[in-house]
């Protein structure tokens, strides 16, 4: 049998769960802890049901990794993101995670992490001059 390797931009999701449901058979026979994920989405919408903002993250492995949390400029530096941060650590909880991991860049909000108590435990020095901080916070 001959095999291609195509490069693409904008690939077919069904085409992405293969790899993904793939890799997670494979972690899944490795370890039992691989079968328990799941997703935790949290989107705050305003009174004409138009999302303003939002977290999505996923647990896997009894941790939670948040994939991003974003706000409108109006509902910045007013909480929003503290509880939808506390929120995602209750549910995540309910999923027996002990550990909450995340990444953000130097341009965005490495301090404001801190401050709710993450703590960087890796940092990626970027071409551009900016870093990647990855930071963690234990919840159990």
């Amino acid at each position: 049998m001959t095999y291609r390797i195509d490069i693409e931009a904008l690939s077919k999701p069904e085409d992405l769960e293969v790899l993904l449901n793939g890799l997670i058979a494979h972690n899944i026979e490795q370890t039992p802890a691989a079968n328990d994920r799941g997703n935790i989405n949290i989107l705050i919408r305003d009174e004409t049901n138009k999302i303003v903002g939002g977290l999505k993250s996923y647990y896997y492995l009894q941790a939670l990794h948040v994939d991003y949390l974003y706000l409108n400029k109006e509902l910045r530096h007013l909480g929003y993101g503290k509880k939808m941060l506390a929120l995602a650590e209750v549910e995540a909880k309910k999923h027996h995670c002990g550990l909450i991991y995340l990444s953000t860049f130097s341009f965005q909000a490495p301090a404001y992490y801190q401050k709710l108590g993450f703590e960087i435990f890796a940092e990626l020095d970027l071409p551009t001059g900016d870093k990647r901080y990855y930071l963690k916070k234990s919840i159990s």
